[in-house]
């Protein structure tokens, strides 16, 4: 059971990683520019009917929105499908539409499964049939350009947001304990992470042991991974280096000394801590300074530690989660979807004035990002006033994601910090045990390939596509005819009320048959899994 709740954890963490969780919508009022001040100049056909776009939730359907009201579309032209899904299930009513026929003009994708559709020329158009350079992208924070890249270093994908992350901390406890009074002083105890487990050590001893400086090995993680300098696989073997042994290091004794809480993230007690003295603080990304994780850690506005709260870089500049927009090659309105892309991604005006409007919106453009932090418009109460825009800006000029993408880059991660939990919950012996573990769980269950396809457009349509549950396999939530890893996350997401279920859904969902979805549902898909 402790194996099957482990998995559950990670399952459930994953459940954010892509920055799905629910956003503030954005205004739709004042008209910035007109249709007339574009100009299309691309080679893919224009005309068509409803400008359709694809996507796994409703996060950008605000933007699209405004979009649509300031470039003069009415709502009639606009058709956004939102699937309700997440991860590989996203991904198999993807290839449904592909394979249907049906109209799509754009598709979003999230960072775990970008580069699988961006391999694939009948998925994802090059940005270039649209008119673009990359140069009209030259203000964006270049590691979001590396991840809309397919594996030949094609731009086929932009993202509009950047989702860096910065390290927040109580700014009461960092006082009382370090004597720390600003963020560049924190900074300073946190900047690499031989001083972060350091500084967690004087946390631990000034607090008489109450008070660990962060709360998961998850969150230590997420950041820890853009430190890596070489991709995960080289000629079809896995890369166990420094990278590997060093973090297991730090997690080993981190856990130990009981410098980072055993709380599973995404969990009532995750948030709660925030409201006691048992953590210091949190790895929040750009989406999470609301109610995803900040705001809700703090107990809300009039929460015990709302206003106590600060940001600073730390030890390493890290990303968590995101979007990016590709075109399908079939679309029959490339001149509405080279708009939208100007809009969100090219023209500063328009890019500002989303972020004005959108809370913990961090616009993919630099010049935006430094002119919005000079203007001094982006306190925070729950930050006591602080613009955390600032350190999220500057760790995002630093993460260097060049030459290291794969597309089973998520699921390798996966199963490196599954074997790290164990080893750190002391059910292996050594970090060799540990490294032996995950590469004997990764040979097993990853398939690495590098292929990217030429293949000419699909024309032969196949199974009309559905946000229904195509089989009535009990737990296959995804439809796949298979029970697998995303139809426990998907369970997971209902549980957090993170996502709605039919009644169809609700008793494929219903694994164990006692009438209700619930933990044990999750637990029961989690323990089949694992006897594969």
């Amino acid at each position: 059971m402790k194996r099957i709740k482990k998995l559950l954890c990670m399952l459930t963490a994953m459940t954010c990683a892509a920055g799905i969780c629910a956003v503030e919508p954005v205004s739709t009022q004042s008209s910035i520019v007109s249709a007339e001040d574009f100009t299309y100049s691309g080679t893919l056909p224009t005309g068509g009917d409803k400008f359709t776009v694809l996507s796994w939730n409703a996060s950008f359907e605000p933007t699209v929105k405004k979009w649509a009201n300031d470039m003069g579309y009415s709502e009639s032209q606009i058709n956004y499908i939102n699937l309700n899904t997440y991860g590989g299930g996203a991904l198999d009513y993807y290839y449904k539409f592909f394979m249907s026929g049906e109209d799509i003009d754009v598709l979003l994708v999230e960072q775990d499964w970008a580069l699988e559709l961006m391999n694939k020329s009948y998925c994802a158009s090059p940005l270039s049939a649209l008119g673009f350079n990359e140069s009209d992208f030259a203000e964006q924070y270049p590691y979001t350009k590396d991840i809309g890249k397919n594996s030949k270093g094609v731009l086929k994908g932009v993202a509009w947001q950047a989702s860096s992350g910065a390290w927040c901390y109580r700014a009461d406890l960092a006082e009382q304990y370090l004597g720390v009074k600003t963020p560049e002083e924190m900074q300073a105890k946190v900047s690499d992470w031989d001083k972060f487990q350091s500084t967690a050590g004087e946390v631990y001893s000034a607090s008489e042991g109450q008070t660990a400086l962060t709360t998961t090995l998850y969150g230590m993680y997420n950041a820890y991974k853009y430190s890596r300098t070489k991709p995960w696989v080289v000629d079809n073997n896995l890369v166990t280096d420094n990278f590997c042994y060093d973090f297991i290091s730090l997690a080993k004794n981190m856990t130990d000394n009981s410098y980072v809480t055993d709380i599973n993230q995404w969990t009532d007690t995750w948030y709660k801590a925030g409201q006691t003295d048992s953590t210091m603080g949190y790895f929040v990304s750009s989406w999470g300074f609301g109610e995803s994780i900040l705001l809700s850690a703090a107990g809300g506005e009039s929460g015990a530690t709302f206003g106590k709260w600060k940001a600073c870089q730390g030890p390493s500049p890290y990303n968590w989660g995101g979007t990016w927009l590709c075109v399908y090659p079939r679309t029959d309105n490339a001149d509405m979807a080279a708009s939208l892309i100007n809009y969100i991604a090219v023209d500063k005006d328009s890019i500002k004035s989303l972020a004005e409007n959108e809370a913990g919106y961090l616009p993919n453009n630099m010049a935006v990002t430094e002119e919005l932090i000079s203007e001094g418009k982006n306190s925070s109460a729950l930050l006591g006033g602080q613009d955390y825009f600032e350190p999220l800006h500057e760790n995002a000029k630093a993460i260097d994601m060049s030459g290291i993408i794969a597309p089973y880059d998520s699921s390798v991660d996966m199963y490196f910090l599954e074997a790290v939990n164990s080893y750190c919950n002391g059910e292996m012996e050594s970090a060799e045990e540990c490294i032996e573990s995950f590469e004997n769980d990764v040979y097993a269950n990853v398939e690495f390939d590098f292929t990217v396809t030429d293949d000419p457009v699909i024309d032969e349509p196949a199974t009309e596509p559905t946000t229904e549950p195509a089989t009535e396999l009990k737990g296959d939530i995804t439809g796949n005819s298979a029970i697998d890893l995303y139809d426990a996350i998907e369970v997971c997401r209902y549980i957090m009320g993170m996502r709605s279920f039919t009644d169809a859904q609700m008793e494929i969902a219903d694994y164990n048959g006692d009438g209700k979805v619930d933990l044990y549902d999750a637990l029961g898909i989690a323990k089949k899994l694992l006897e594969k």
